[in-house]
């Protein structure tokens, strides 16, 4: 079986977690959220905050170190399933992965919505005690810095919300991930 990503990107409050959620629940896959997987290796770094490791080795140093370490976990979870993987910013991350895997076992989905619409999904979400509109808009600026806009802009399918309607219209699309 030929190895199979599905990228999952965009901003902050873009539905990113809805939709790979909805994925998991249909597709027989495996998952992976990269920032959960550099919040995991910063610790393991001696840094309790990704925050703290950017910050100590600034975006682009600090995407460069955990590159290898992330090819490397998505290759082990790559074992005759297709992944799911959710939060690929990193424009150098990207281009490791369509070197490891091929550009045509990967479908990118990106997820546009619009700026409004992002800070009023944070402010309500169960999740608005910890990310403020600010927090975002940080976190944001990181991942544009790291090269988002264009592995955006590049994408395969491009999804404006994360309503279950989206599923049915790509599915077709995503037939692969099935097999």
């Amino acid at each position: 079986m030929e190895k199979k990503l599905l990228l999952v990107t965009g901003l902050s409050g873009s539905g990113k977690t809805t939709l790979t959620s909805q994925f998991m629940s249909i597709f027989d896959c495996n998952f992976i959220s990269i920032s959960n997987e550099m919040r995991r290796i910063a610790r393991s770094d001696g840094f309790p905050k990704l925050t703290d490791y950017f910050n100590y080795f600034g975006v682009k140093n600090g995407f460069g170190n955990m590159r290898p370490q992330l090819i490397d976990i998505l290759q082990k979870r790559v074992s005759g399933k297709p992944v799911i993987v959710d939060g690929v910013y990193d424009k150098d991350l990207f281009k490791d992965i369509v070197l490891r895997f091929g550009r045509k076992n990967i479908i990118v989905v990106s997820m546009d919505i619009a700026e409004s619409e992002r800070q009023k999904r944070i402010f309500f979400s169960r999740q608005a005690g910890r990310n403020t509109i600010r927090e975002m808009i940080r976190r944001d600026n990181l991942k544009c810095d790291a090269g988002a806009i264009a592995i955006m802009a590049n994408a395969d399918i491009t999804l404006n919300d994360s309503s279950s309607g989206n599923i049915s219209r790509i599915t077709e699309r995503l037939g692969w991930i099935r097999k």
